[in-house]
């Protein structure tokens, strides 16, 4: 092993930074620049990103899923909307590759658009639900990271997006009239409990801080008897699992002290 650092630190002139930054760059199939600003990458002519002003110059498959936003609404199931991002967030993860904070972004972009229309009340719940969507599919990517030699690369710019969700949420929740989004989502807050509850007990090695947004949003926006009953018994149903992690156990306790 020794060796092999030592063959590592010969290349490049010394410098195996380089060497490694060379490596990455061969091993995708489409390699893009990286860059700090959206602008660098849209102006690539290979692979543009989904605009309403681009669309027609789009690939078929990428026209398609676009397009799909027509189709949902304000009245579409959480699974429905959730299924249309997980489709955006896989074209824009091959797309702009390393550029996680444009990734982020380009997806929040898409999101206002979609609900630019919708009553501000289900908008912000909306908010809420595609951030903890978000947050799984980064800890998916980081689990994906953990068997590649950029392990640590990935996680120190995973880790900078999971900081940044955690402040959305903040400040969406901030900013929302809890009142009138429990008056008038009440059906929703109760999808949103199940999503919560779903990633809080299967991520125990994630790089997003779930202990934290689950309380945060439970205290400002789910505290209610009857939501609170119901996932009381989801996490006692947790504990009583058969193989149940560890960690997961922890979080479940965590949980139900918290209620």
């Amino acid at each position: 092993m020794a060796a092999g650092l030592l063959q590592l630190y010969r290349l490049q002139g010394g410098r195996p930074e380089l060497f490694l930054k060379e490596f990455l760059q061969n091993e995708m199939s489409q390699p893009v620049k990286l860059s700090n600003s959206l602008r660098s990458i849209e102006q690539q002519p290979k692979n543009p990103l989904p605009t309403p002003k681009s669309i027609k110059q789009q690939p078929e498959k990428a026209r398609q899923q676009e397009s799909a936003a027509t189709k949902l609404t304000e009245t579409s199931t959480i699974e429905q909307w959730h299924d249309y991002f997980g489709q955006m967030f896989e074209m824009y993860e091959s797309r702009l590759r390393e550029n996680f904070g444009a990734h982020f972004s380009e997806l929040q972009q898409l999101a206002e658009r979609c609900t630019a229309t919708w009553p501000k009340a289900l908008t912000d719940l909306y908010k809420i639900q595609l951030l903890i969507d978000l947050s799984s599919r980064i800890d998916e990517m980081y689990r994906r990271s953990q068997s590649s030699l950029y392990a640590y690369y990935y996680f120190n710019r995973l880790y900078d997006i999971a900081e940044k969700i955690t402040e959305r949420v903040v400040t969406v929740l901030s900013k929302a009239d809890r009142q009138t989004i429990r008056t008038e989502c009440a059906d929703r807050l109760e999808e949103t409990t199940k999503i919560l509850h779903d990633y809080l007990c299967s991520n125990p090695q994630a790089v997003m801080n779930w202990l934290f947004s689950y309380r945060y949003i439970w205290w400002n926006l789910l505290h209610t008897p009857s939501l609170c009953d119901k996932e009381k018994v989801r996490l006692q149903r947790r504990l009583k699992g058969l193989g149940v992690p560890a960690k997961q156990l922890d979080l479940a306790r965590l949980g139900i002290i918290h209620l």
